[in-house]
This record gives C-alpha cells, structure tokens and sequence, in this order.
C-alpha cells in the first residue's frame, strides 16, 4: 500500500517495513502471515532495546546499583502491557524506547549547562510528539512533571535556540506524515463502533469483590478502573495473545 492510512508517524511503520523487504526472497502466499508477524517481533525487539538502554542510564544517572537495576528490568521484560507492545504493529513502543533517553539528556544539560544536549533532546523529542496523539501526550506530561520548576535555571539564549530547532524538527515531520497519511495526530479517524460515549459513572464505577473474584472480560464493561487492571495485566479487548490470529491462541 501507498500510505498506512494512520494518523500516527511513519518512522515506525517504516522501520518494520525494512525487515518485510529483508525477506522479500521468502515470499509465498502460505507463509505472509509468518513473515509480517517476524518482522514486526525482530522490529519491536530492537526498539525495545533502545528502551532498556535508555532505562539502565537513567536508573545509572540516578545513583541506584547495577544488580538493582538488572532485577527491575528483569521483572519489566515480563510486564503485560511491555510485553503486549512488542507483539502487535504499534508505534507506542517509540515512547518507551526514546523518553527514557530524553530525561537523560536533558538531565546532562541541567547538571552541565551545555547547549549540545538541548539539540541533541530535539530529534528524539519530535519523534516522540509526531509518533501518535497517545504518545505525545505522555510526553508533554512528563517534561512538564521533571521540567517545568526548573525552567528558570535556563539560558535564555539556550531556551530560544532548543524551541526553534523542536518547532521546525516538529513542523517537519508533521507535514511529511500529514502528507504521506492523509492524517495528522491531530484527526483520528474513528470508526462507527467506536462513537458510543460512556457516562461519567464510568469513569469511578467499581465493584473490587467482583474483580477479584470475576476478571473476566465483559465483566467490567461498566468500569473504567476494572477495564484498566485487567488490561494491564491480562488482555481484555483481545489484541495481543488471546487475539483470534495469533498462534499463541491458537496452540
């Protein structure tokens, strides 16, 4: 296809699509399936690498020990949500890999006041706020929750210099994926199934004996906070290994 048709960033798809072409020689109609499903793994993967390198840096820059670190992200590799991004095509994963990276940048530039780690933030930083609405918006809250008493300690030069390189690196990249897409991260397109809006009881609804008891998909339709637990450590909308194509619900 000429576009994929998403309001999210292309460098993701992009990136998947490299290890498809690499095994463009194994082409044959039975075997799509598992070619496409290795591809996004082997893709998610490597990205999912860059992640723990950022998150090993970070708890590094923060003093703790490196056995410490190793354990937590021991126990990370195995966390639902971790797990499910590196399954399916979705370019959540670029937040996990590259955010980490950007506190540790922009860490460096508060400890040594050093312009190069402000452009150095920016690509990463653009790519984060281009990739899919979800995503930047995670983005934007945690600089402002690290960054935004610290502000003041900024050059005023340095702050000048870092916000026209992030505007233009942004503006960039968003004219190109408009373009290519059709959509921006701005116009989600949505389906019919998808327009019902819940009342506000949902959103503080829950029944904790029955979600002990019973955390079960459907169970919890009228609950925001059950849908949300059982998701986090299960698969309530059936999207990752419960999904009807994946092999690990059918074997």
């Amino acid at each position: 296809i000429d576009s994929p048709g998403r309001e999210q960033g292309i460098l993701y798809y992009w990136f998947v699509s490299i290890f498809v072409k690499a095994s463009r020689q194994f082409y044959l109609v039975s075997d799509w399936e598992t070619i496409y499903s290795s591809a996004i793994q082997i893709s998610n993967f490597l990205i999912y690498i860059v992640g723990l390198g950022g998150m090993y840096n970070l708890f590094k820059s923060y003093l703790y020990e490196h056995n410490d670190i190793m354990y937590t992200l021991s126990i990370l590799n195995f966390f639902p949500p971790l797990y499910g991004a590196r399954l399916i095509l979705k370019p959540e994963i670029i937040g996990f890999a590259f955010l980490p990276w950007v506190i540790v940048i922009l860490d460096k530039y508060f400890a040594q006041k050093e312009l190069k780690y402000m452009f150095y933030s920016v690509p990463l930083i653009s790519l984060l706020l281009t990739s899919k609405g979800t995503v930047a918006g995670v983005t934007v809250f945690v600089l402002l929750y690290f960054y935004v008493n610290r502000i003041p300690e900024v050059n005023l030069k340095h702050l000048l210099y870092s916000i026209t390189a992030l505007l233009t690196c942004f503006i960039l990249l968003f004219i190109e994926n408009s373009l290519i897409n059709g959509y921006n991260i701005f116009t989600h397109p949505q389906s019919d199934q998808y327009l019902n809006r819940a009342s506000l009881s949902f959103v503080f609804n829950l029944n904790i004996s029955d979600l002990y008891h019973y955390p079960y998909r459907n169970q919890h339709a009228n609950s925001f906070i059950g849908i949300t637990l059982i998701d986090t450590f299960g698969d309530y909308f059936e999207r990752y290994w419960d999904h009807e194509r994946s092999l690990l619900s059918r074997n």
